[in-house]
């Protein structure tokens, strides 16, 4: 899993995204205001499927922790199959295009 937090849109966090993206790992992105060049990079993530992070629950649902204090207390789903994996994994590199 990659969190980027940051960078324009040539930027190693980009680079580090391509990266993890080549070994099917997960990318959340903690995108920026439109006006600055720093989340440049981010905001793009977003835009091509990596997940939104707003906090860090964000995260854990995400990675299916049972997070006591989730917003109406639903219970979070435990994972996906292995076939659910691979689909959103060939779907989410495709989605960012690197």
């Amino acid at each position: 899993m990659v969190v980027v937090a940051g960078g324009a849109i040539v930027s190693d966090g980009l680079i580090t995204t391509r990266l993890a993206l080549e070994q099917w790992r997960e990318v959340f992105a903690i995108t920026g205001t439109i006006n600055s060049r720093v989340a440049e990079g981010t905001n793009y993530l977003s835009k091509q499927g990596a997940k939104l992070v707003t906090d860090t629950e964000d995260i854990l649902v995400e990675l299916g922790y049972d997070n006591k204090s989730n917003k109406g207390n639903k219970e979070i789903p435990k994972g996906e199959t292995e076939e659910e994996q691979k689909y959103n994994r060939s779907a989410n590199k495709r989605a960012v295009g690197f």
